[in-house]
């Protein structure tokens, strides 16, 4: 095809006012879809559905749709072209074939009648249809009824009718029955929310402790995956999120003041502490300390350590001290005790003609 012919666009005038027409490639693209549709009506007696189960029909009725909204002016950029209307009547389709089925009353009539089902659907189930649901005739009504919330938030392109609120509430529905349901589903995810520092509470109040992520029990383990998942928040990361009040409900039922902040050492002696201690365990055992340790000091010694390394690639939040790195060499620790394993074995390929470097690593060895 001629590019510059692809390219050809005019102006021409329909009953309602100018309408582009599109290059003749698009145009030829929607005559084979009318001379489809032409064929289905002949061979149906009927209009293609849009929730047909046959694939082929459901596009069919898709695209009709579309065309139909182009004749109101609206739609997702669907063009009109010159001569449609008469070519799909040329092919036998009935003359109003392109406007849109229903009169402005008719359209409130059926959306009355989808607001006399949802009452129906509530009044039996005491509960809105999902639109996941099985069931395709609640998914149906789920998604019309979703369609009409996002129109009272100014968008969708399902209509608005008046009175139409007023009529579902007489019927049964609730007075929000057409506000979208996000503020019921934050108090159903606070509740979740309390109910997790409820356990924490009861774990502290029965243990002395708060829950570790290394237990071998589950349940103990996902409270305390949960529990610093929370404290990550206070760091400005995290997955959850805050609600208002929740450290002062955590402390009402009898957790400290700070459960809620991350438990970071916070004191430069603390630190040296620390240095000292992972020094002597590594002057002991010829190694580094192992998270999978069944001793809980080496454990959390060896996640004090990560998190040190950590700090040294720019995260974590453990504090960095000027000298601790030095600090830890003098007391004859590696001199890269600071560096992430994977560096350091990054750093023993690279000179893969020195096995002797990887065999003195104690940690890589190991």
């Amino acid at each position: 095809m001629n590019f510059k012919l692809w390219l050809y666009r005019e102006e021409s005038e329909f009953a309602d006012g100018t309408a582009t027409i599109y290059p003749t490639i698009n145009k030829e693209k929607n005559n084979q879809k009318t001379q489809e549709l032409a064929a289905f009506y002949r061979n149906n007696g009927k209009y293609p559905s849009t929730i047909s189960k046959i694939e082929s029909e459901k596009q069919l009725g898709r695209w009709l749709n579309k065309r139909r909204q182009a004749y109101l002016g609206r739609g997702s950029g669907a063009a009109k072209y010159e001569g449609e209307e008469q070519y799909g009547i040329s092919l036998g389709l009935p003359n109003d074939w392109v406007k849109p089925q229903f009169s402005e009353e008719k359209l409130q009539e059926k959306n009355n009648q989808k607001i006399r089902q949802l009452a129906v659907f509530y009044k039996d189930n005491g509960k809105y249809p999902r639109q996941f649901s099985k069931i395709e005739s609640e998914k149906q009504l789920g998604i019309w009824l979703n369609g009409k919330r996002q129109a009272y938030q100014g968008r969708s392109a399902v209509g608005k009718y008046e009175g139409e609120k007023e009529y579902g509430i007489s019927l049964g529905l609730p007075n929000d029955w057409l506000e979208l349901q996000i503020t019921n589903e934050k108090l159903k995810l606070q509740e979740k929310n309390n109910q997790k520092i409820q356990e924490i509470a009861s774990f502290y109040r029965d243990s002395g402790k708060y829950p570790s992520i290394g237990s071998k029990m589950e349940s103990e383990n996902q409270l305390g995956r949960w529990l610093a998942d929370k404290r990550q928040i206070y760091l400005g990361r995290g997955k959850y999120a805050k609600y208002e009040g929740e450290e002062e409900y955590g402390i009402s039922l009898g957790l400290p003041n700070d459960w809620l902040k991350p438990q970071i050492i916070t004191t430069k002696e603390e630190h040296y502490d620390k240095i000292r201690k992972l020094a002597a365990f590594y002057r002991d055992n010829g190694k580094y300390p192992s998270v999978r340790s069944k001793i809980e000091s080496e454990k959390q010694l060896k996640n004090w350590l990560s998190s040190k390394r950590q700090a040294y690639q720019g995260r974590g939040a453990v504090a960095k001290y000027e000298g601790e790195k030095e600090y830890g060499i003098s007391l004859g620790l590696p001199n890269d005790w600071l560096r992430t394993k994977w560096i350091r074995t990054k750093n023993s390929m690279n000179q893969i003609n020195q096995p002797n470097i990887v065999q003195n690593d104690p940690e890589i060895s190991s």
